[in-house]
Protein backbone atom coordinates (compact mmCIF):
# COMPACT_ATOMS: atom_id res chain seq x y z
CA UNK A 1 0.00 0.00 0.00
CA UNK A 2 1.50 3.31 -1.32
CA UNK A 3 1.20 6.63 0.72
CA UNK A 4 -1.06 8.17 -1.45
CA UNK A 5 -3.59 5.46 -0.87
CA UNK A 6 -2.77 4.84 2.44
CA UNK A 7 -3.88 8.64 2.98
CA UNK A 8 -7.36 8.19 0.55
CA UNK A 9 -8.25 5.04 2.94
CA UNK A 10 -7.43 7.14 5.91
CA UNK A 11 -9.95 9.87 4.36
CA UNK A 12 -12.51 7.01 3.82
CA UNK A 13 -12.34 5.80 7.18
CA UNK A 14 -12.75 9.11 9.39
CA UNK A 15 -16.01 10.21 7.40
CA UNK A 16 -17.93 7.90 9.67
CA UNK A 17 -15.87 9.07 12.67
CA UNK A 18 -17.05 12.46 11.16
CA UNK A 19 -20.46 11.82 11.41
CA UNK A 20 -20.68 10.35 14.63
CA UNK A 21 -19.20 13.46 16.20
CA UNK A 22 -21.46 15.59 14.55
CA UNK A 23 -24.47 13.86 15.32
CA UNK A 24 -23.53 12.78 18.93
CA UNK A 25 -21.14 15.70 19.99
CA UNK A 26 -20.70 14.64 23.80
CA UNK A 27 -19.05 11.18 22.73
CA UNK A 28 -15.87 13.44 23.35
CA UNK A 29 -17.10 16.98 25.11
CA UNK A 30 -19.94 18.52 25.79
CA UNK A 31 -18.49 22.15 25.37
CA UNK A 32 -19.58 22.96 21.96
CA UNK A 33 -16.63 25.26 20.81
CA UNK A 34 -14.68 22.16 21.33
CA UNK A 35 -16.65 19.85 19.77
CA UNK A 36 -16.90 22.15 16.41
CA UNK A 37 -13.32 22.68 16.81
CA UNK A 38 -12.80 19.00 16.62
CA UNK A 39 -15.15 18.60 13.71
CA UNK A 40 -13.17 21.20 11.81
CA UNK A 41 -9.88 20.22 12.66
CA UNK A 42 -11.00 16.74 11.09
CA UNK A 43 -12.63 18.45 8.14
CA UNK A 44 -9.25 20.20 7.43
CA UNK A 45 -7.29 17.63 7.20
CA UNK A 46 -9.02 15.28 5.02
CA UNK A 47 -9.43 17.98 2.74
CA UNK A 48 -6.03 18.13 2.77
CA UNK A 49 -5.18 14.67 1.87
CA UNK A 50 -8.03 15.09 -0.84
CA UNK A 51 -5.83 17.52 -2.62
CA UNK A 52 -2.02 15.84 -0.87
CA UNK A 53 -2.99 11.68 -2.31
CA UNK A 54 -3.11 13.25 -6.16
CA UNK A 55 -0.40 15.22 -5.93
CA UNK A 56 1.68 12.54 -4.13
CA UNK A 57 0.38 10.08 -6.35
CA UNK A 58 1.89 12.10 -9.67
CA UNK A 59 5.20 13.53 -7.90
CA UNK A 60 6.31 9.53 -6.45
CA UNK A 61 4.60 7.94 -9.64
CA UNK A 62 2.74 5.93 -7.88
CA UNK A 63 -0.63 6.80 -9.44
CA UNK A 64 -2.74 3.14 -9.65
CA UNK A 65 -5.67 1.89 -10.77
CA UNK A 66 -7.04 1.60 -7.28
CA UNK A 67 -6.12 4.96 -6.53
CA UNK A 68 -8.07 6.22 -9.33
CA UNK A 69 -11.34 4.45 -7.98
CA UNK A 70 -10.60 4.97 -4.38
CA UNK A 71 -9.83 9.03 -4.69
CA UNK A 72 -13.24 9.80 -6.00
CA UNK A 73 -14.50 7.77 -4.45
CA UNK A 74 -13.60 9.10 -1.37
CA UNK A 75 -14.50 12.53 -2.15
CA UNK A 76 -17.96 11.48 -2.94
CA UNK A 77 -18.25 9.10 0.25
CA UNK A 78 -17.06 12.65 2.33
CA UNK A 79 -19.10 14.90 0.93
CA UNK A 80 -22.85 13.82 0.59
CA UNK A 81 -21.88 13.09 4.40
CA UNK A 82 -21.19 16.14 5.62
CA UNK A 83 -23.88 17.89 3.17
CA UNK A 84 -26.23 15.15 4.21
CA UNK A 85 -25.19 15.99 8.06
CA UNK A 86 -25.48 19.61 7.36
CA UNK A 87 -29.14 19.12 6.56
CA UNK A 88 -30.08 18.51 10.54
CA UNK A 89 -29.15 21.23 12.79
CA UNK A 90 -27.97 23.26 14.06
CA UNK A 91 -27.52 23.91 10.26
CA UNK A 92 -30.26 23.28 8.57
CA UNK A 93 -29.62 23.40 5.12
CA UNK A 94 -32.48 21.96 2.45
CA UNK A 95 -32.36 18.37 1.57
CA UNK A 96 -32.50 19.53 -1.99
CA UNK A 97 -29.03 20.55 -1.71
CA UNK A 98 -27.56 17.18 -0.76
CA UNK A 99 -30.16 15.04 -2.96
CA UNK A 100 -28.97 17.10 -6.06
CA UNK A 101 -25.08 16.33 -4.98
CA UNK A 102 -26.23 13.02 -4.33
CA UNK A 103 -27.73 12.89 -8.42
CA UNK A 104 -24.51 14.01 -9.64
CA UNK A 105 -22.18 11.51 -7.74
CA UNK A 106 -24.91 8.68 -8.58
CA UNK A 107 -24.67 9.87 -12.46
CA UNK A 108 -20.96 9.90 -12.66
CA UNK A 109 -20.68 6.73 -11.13
CA UNK A 110 -22.49 4.87 -14.16
CA UNK A 111 -20.41 7.20 -16.33
CA UNK A 112 -17.10 5.82 -15.47
CA UNK A 113 -18.41 2.41 -15.44
CA UNK A 114 -19.61 2.91 -18.86
CA UNK A 115 -16.33 4.30 -20.22
CA UNK A 116 -14.03 1.63 -18.11
CA UNK A 117 -15.75 -0.58 -20.83
CA UNK A 118 -13.78 1.04 -23.62
CA UNK A 119 -10.91 1.37 -21.37
CA UNK A 120 -11.63 4.84 -21.06
CA UNK A 121 -10.64 6.48 -17.53
CA UNK A 122 -12.93 9.68 -16.44
CA UNK A 123 -9.92 12.56 -15.99
CA UNK A 124 -10.74 15.68 -13.65
CA UNK A 125 -12.38 18.62 -15.58
CA UNK A 126 -12.13 22.40 -14.22
CA UNK A 127 -15.95 22.08 -13.38
CA UNK A 128 -15.44 19.12 -11.37
CA UNK A 129 -12.88 21.04 -9.57
CA UNK A 130 -14.56 23.89 -9.55
CA UNK A 131 -17.09 21.62 -7.85
CA UNK A 132 -14.32 20.36 -4.85
CA UNK A 133 -13.30 23.81 -4.30
CA UNK A 134 -16.52 25.22 -3.62
CA UNK A 135 -17.50 22.28 -1.73
CA UNK A 136 -14.71 22.55 0.81
CA UNK A 137 -15.30 25.98 1.31
CA UNK A 138 -19.05 25.63 1.90
CA UNK A 139 -17.97 22.58 4.36
CA UNK A 140 -14.79 25.08 6.13
CA UNK A 141 -17.29 28.27 6.08
CA UNK A 142 -20.23 26.11 7.79
CA UNK A 143 -17.61 24.73 10.44
CA UNK A 144 -15.93 28.46 11.03
CA UNK A 145 -18.99 29.97 11.69
CA UNK A 146 -20.64 27.34 14.07
CA UNK A 147 -17.34 27.82 15.70
CA UNK A 148 -17.38 31.14 16.03
CA UNK A 149 -20.99 31.54 16.98
CA UNK A 150 -20.01 28.81 19.98
CA UNK A 151 -17.42 31.26 21.34
CA UNK A 152 -19.66 33.96 21.46
CA UNK A 153 -18.46 35.58 18.45
CA UNK A 154 -21.59 36.07 16.29
CA UNK A 155 -24.86 34.76 15.99
CA UNK A 156 -24.78 31.44 13.90
CA UNK A 157 -29.03 32.65 12.42
CA UNK A 158 -27.25 36.34 10.95
CA UNK A 159 -25.04 34.26 8.62
CA UNK A 160 -27.60 31.23 7.57
CA UNK A 161 -28.88 32.64 4.93
CA UNK A 162 -25.89 33.49 3.22
CA UNK A 163 -24.44 29.43 3.89
CA UNK A 164 -27.27 28.57 2.61
CA UNK A 165 -27.18 31.15 -0.31
CA UNK A 166 -23.87 29.35 -0.55
CA UNK A 167 -24.66 25.68 -0.71
CA UNK A 168 -27.22 26.22 -3.02
CA UNK A 169 -24.37 27.32 -5.24
CA UNK A 170 -22.45 24.46 -4.96
CA UNK A 171 -25.27 22.54 -5.49
CA UNK A 172 -26.35 24.13 -8.77
CA UNK A 173 -22.50 23.67 -9.78
CA UNK A 174 -22.05 20.13 -9.19
CA UNK A 175 -25.38 19.61 -11.72
CA UNK A 176 -23.51 22.00 -14.33
CA UNK A 177 -20.38 20.16 -13.69
CA UNK A 178 -22.27 16.43 -14.35
CA UNK A 179 -23.65 18.54 -17.42
CA UNK A 180 -19.98 19.12 -18.97
CA UNK A 181 -18.78 15.40 -18.38
CA UNK A 182 -21.88 14.66 -19.75
CA UNK A 183 -21.14 16.64 -22.83
CA UNK A 184 -17.71 16.28 -22.69
CA UNK A 185 -17.93 12.61 -22.93
CA UNK A 186 -21.21 11.56 -25.44
CA UNK A 187 -19.88 10.49 -28.23
CA UNK A 188 -18.49 7.63 -26.02
CA UNK A 189 -21.39 6.84 -24.27
CA UNK A 190 -23.77 7.04 -26.86
CA UNK A 191 -21.39 4.47 -28.92
CA UNK A 192 -21.43 1.93 -25.47
CA UNK A 193 -25.08 2.34 -25.59
CA UNK A 194 -25.44 1.11 -29.20
CA UNK A 195 -23.56 -2.21 -28.29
Amino acid sequence: MNIPNTLTLSRIALTPVYLLLYLYPSLLTSNPAKHYAILLALVCYMLITDALDGYLARKMSKETSAGKILDPMSDCVLFLTIFFSFSLPPVNFPIWIPLMMMFREIVMVYLRSFLMMKNCVVGARLSGKLKTILQSVAVILVLAFLQLSSLGFLEYERVSSFLIFFGSTTALVSITSLIEYLFFYKKDVQEILKT
